[in-house]
């Protein structure tokens, strides 16, 4: 703990996220004058986005506050876009982005022909429709597609779960048991893992695949009720790293990605504004639950309300879906002096979580933790996920701000040892970020170095201190031939080997004294990659 806690000191200064004084890309890099209108998360103020770029997780996100929604679907003048020899010609605007990567990830003891590699590729393209200033229409669609797709950060997890769907495929007559290759698994997980109860292993890829990302349609009511009805984004809560009160998407974001690449959520959004308040009022309904919502009866609801008082937010929301227990969200952000400082907290039933334990009577053999019979347990009463932060901005030089902060993150609903994390691993319920139940964020952001304007610098650190384990990550980002983007980054591994951030283990493929081999995992050390985005 001792180690875990000066690494994170020392990447204080060396750590970023999303802040709330943090510019949006647009005003980071510019963007094309034809993208389409970009709205601000659920969770944010009353305030009008920049124009958005067309990648598709910050394209025309439906969330936000009067002036946003006012400003996207009314004008100076109402008049129809397909009527006038003016404006007949640009109804429809198309455009999109081509996202390309290449990441490698280095493994303790690797040699540098066995680094892993992986090159996926993205293009997302959008139909803009606004055939007047009170009516709106966008379709995004997604292409993913990975020439490399066979391999792994990780080659020995490629062997582990090959041995697991060996264990679990019927027996071919007239061959040999596979039983001698298989990790030495209780009774209990290999059931689980067979049956697929809790996730299981196996399954096929897409390669490429094409998804849906968003189709909606927003109008207005009087222009005092804002309709959009559809796929589309949204996004609750004021936290950087942790989002637990995001109950409107299916998954959480992943911190570190530069961009939110989440699909939207199929929902009907009604928002009401009260502009001389600032205040807002959402009402959702949701299809997208449990289960697809192919009856009037598996239809979920949420509802929201942002109050600003003075230099202060407070946002409160529900959601009610069939066959979960309701759930409730407060967040609040507001200024103390220089220093902004966020929270956001989720009240759920803690039926809601399952999570493995060790079987009455069994003890748990640290060294061979896929042995041990386990069980899932459901936590009781009401389960409290809860982050807060705070970040300040100064001027390190007359012309160039830095922003740094912090950000705590308490998840009842996780391990607090790290010695369920394999058990996780195999058996499909490995949640990155939301694994351990208490974790740490440091983190910098620079908009342009001092006489380099077109770079921007970001730097985060993050601790899982349930394991104790981190990654320290820092990304250099560059705006070239005004569409063109680099992004850069190089990120390093660091705690306890089988902690959340650094999965290694040595796997017995046997039980004790039988003399079988035992199957390493190597621990993740580095990774580092570079990426190419442009708007067309």
């Amino acid at each position: 703990m001792r180690t875990l806690c000066v690494s994170a000191v020392l990447c204080a200064s060396l750590s970023w996220a999303q802040t709330s004084n943090q510019p949006s890309e647009e005003e980071l890099f510019g963007a094309p004058t034809d993208a389409p209108t970009k709205d601000v998360a659920d969770g944010g103020s009353a305030v009008t986005a920049a124009p958005a770029t067309p990648l598709s997780a910050e394209v025309a996100s439906t969330d936000g506050g009067a002036s946003r929604d006012i400003e996207d679907l009314t004008g100076p003048a109402l008049k129809s876009r397909f009527d006038t020899e003016e404006t007949k010609t640009d109804p429809l605007k198309l455009g999109g982005t081509v996202y390309q990567r290449a990441v490698a990830q280095w493994n303790l003891g690797n040699a540098f022909e066995d680094v892993a590699l992986s090159v996926p590729s993205l293009v997302d393209v959008y139909l803009d429709a606004r055939p007047n200033e009170r009516v709106r229409g966008m379709v995004v669609g997604r292409l993913t597609y990975t020439p490399t797709l066979g391999s792994n950060t990780n080659a020995a997890y490629t062997q582990l779960f090959e041995a697991l769907g060996a264990l679990c495929a019927p027996p071919i007559p007239g061959t040999p048991s596979p039983g001698g290759a298989l990790p030495d698994l209780s009774p209990s997980l290999r059931q689980a893992i067979c049956t697929g109860s809790s996730g299981g292993v196996g399954g096929s890829v897409s390669n490429p695949s094409v998804a849906l990302d968003q189709l909606w349609l927003r109008f207005d009511i009087a222009k005092k009720v804002f309709v959009t009805v559809g796929r589309q984004k949204a996004k609750w809560g004021t936290g950087r790293i942790w989002n637990p009160t995001d109950f409107l998407s299916p998954s959480y974001k992943d911190p570190l990605a530069q961009f939110d690449l989440r699909l939207g959520a199929n929902l009907l959004k009604v928002h009401v504004p009260v502009e001389s308040l600032g205040w807002n009022f959402y009402g959702y309904g949701m299809l997208d639950n449990a289960a697809p919502a192919d009856t009037l009866g598996k239809v979920g609801g949420a509802a929201r309300a942002e109050f600003v008082l003075g230099q202060t937010e407070v946002g409160m929301g529900g959601a009610w879906v069939k066959g979960k227990r309701p759930r409730y969200a407060v967040d609040i952000s507001s200024g103390l002096g220089p220093i902004d400082v966020y929270a956001e907290a989720a009240f759920r039933d803690g039926r809601d979580f399952t999570r493995w334990k060790v079987a009455d009577g069994t003890a748990l053999d640290t060294s061979r933790p896929l042995s041990t019979e386990v069980e899932l347990e459901r936590l009781n009463g009401l389960t409290v996920q809860a982050t807060g932060g705070m970040n300040f901005t100064f001027n390190y030089t007359e012309n160039n701000a830095m922003t740094v902060g912090l950000e705590y993150f308490y998840n009842p609903a996780g391990y607090a040892s790290p010695v369920f994390t394999p058990i996780s691993l195999v058996t499909g319920n490995f949640k990155p970020f939301y694994t351990g139940q208490h974790y740490l964020a440091l983190y910098a952001f620079l908009l342009g170095l001092p006489d380099i304007d077109w770079v921007t610098l970001s730097l985060n650190c993050i601790n899982n201190l349930s394991d104790p384990s981190g990654i320290a990550r820092v990304d250099v980002i560059f705006r070239v031939l005004s569409y063109l983007t680099i992004e850069t980054f190089a990120a390093a591994n660091y705690g306890a080997r089988g902690g959340e951030f650094r999965l290694g283990y040595d796997l017995p493929l046997g039980p004790p004294g039988s003399g079988a081999a035992t199957l390493s995992i190597p621990a993740p050390v580095a990774s580092f990659g570079i990426g190419l985005r442009i708007a067309i």
